[in-house]
């Protein structure tokens, strides 16, 4: 259910619902790769952005899709990566351009994102020129690249119990790492301006989408590693996107609007009626931006059929 096995298929059961995965041959939680041979908009972001707990069809790029590729004449790609940062987007931005025609990204960020890039840097064990990592602490699996997207999870035994006891004993020693690293534009926005670089580079169009969080906020809740979540390192990413050049729709303040059919049991997964609301409030301006790309481009056409997965 970790998302980056390639060609598999399971399924997560909830207590009330459940939800099917099939993954492609290269880990995507979308169609095979041939499909996207002519391009495509590609929305990244940790879980929120793959669709944790919903099923294929329900997750923001197929809601997207629905609504633009019509307009915008490519499919939307699922790149959503579990657990990941900025800086695991951008070099898994890197794993799969060649192979997926990249016309336009979508960046999907939430209030876990700042201590998850933080968590990364701490596992660096080497950096590229501007100190972004590059490499990291597990690689000990031979296909490392798809080692930094998982994190350490498949190497997790399966069981709950044992979960919960490594979690533990993990969460400690990464508490103990991550306090040592200050809270700054480095070390929070480092990768976010890396994956922008990256867009810009290519002469790509990119949109930057800020989550809203819960209506209580995330001060207090537990990061995956063992840290809490703060709203002072989130901000700071708010701060950093406003500084590129891109679209910036930020949802943040929104968290009041959230009904309580929106989010899953940990107020952070959103259900299928919370990603129409997010596809509501991001339409218009991922059209806006992306057409402008569009417009740069040679149009491909997109196969008539409905979308298939």
């Amino acid at each position: 259910h970790h998302g980056y096995f390639r060609n598999c298929r399971s399924m997560i059961q909830l207590q009330h619902s459940s939800s099917h995965y099939s993954f492609n041959e290269d880990g995507l939680r979308d169609r095979n790769r041939a499909f996207f041979a002519g391009g495509s908009f590609q929305v990244y972001g940790d879980s929120v952005a793959k669709g944790l707990y919903l099923e294929a069809d329900a997750t923001l790029p197929a809601e997207l899709e629905r609504r633009l590729s019509p307009k915008l004449g490519y499919p939307f790609l699922n790149a959503g990566l579990r657990q990941s940062s900025p800086t695991n987007q951008s070099l898994f931005f890197e794993l799969i351009a060649p192979v997926y025609p990249p016309k336009g990204l979508l960046l999907v960020l939430n209030g876990t994102d700042p201590q998850d890039e933080i968590f990364f840097r701490t596992q660096a064990l080497s950096t590229d020129s501007k100190g972004v990592p590059t490499r990291f602490r597990t690689t000990e699996d031979p296909d490392w690249r798809y080692l930094i997207v998982s994190t350490i999870h498949r190497n997790f035994p399966r069981s709950l119990l044992g979960m919960r006891i490594i979690r533990f004993i993990r969460g400690r020693e990464w508490g103990a790492l991550m306090s040592k690293v200050p809270i700054n534009e480095d070390t929070v926005c480092g990768g976010l301006f890396r994956f922008v670089g990256m867009a810009e580079e290519r002469k790509l169009p990119y949109m930057i989408v800020f989550l809203p969080n819960p209506p209580d906020g995330l001060d207090g809740y537990f990061a995956t590693y063992g840290t809490r979540y703060d709203s002072n390192s989130f901000d700071l990413l708010r701060s950093c996107a406003r500084k590129t050049k891109g679209t910036v729709v930020d949802l943040s303040g929104l968290g009041g609007e959230l009904k309580e059919d929106f989010l899953f049991f940990d107020h952070i997964h959103f259900k299928a009626p919370g990603i129409q609301w997010i596809a509501n409030h991001i339409e218009e301006a991922v059209l806006r931006t992306f057409s402008a790309g569009k417009a740069k481009t040679s149009r491909a056409k997109l196969d008539g059929k409905s979308k298939s997965f």
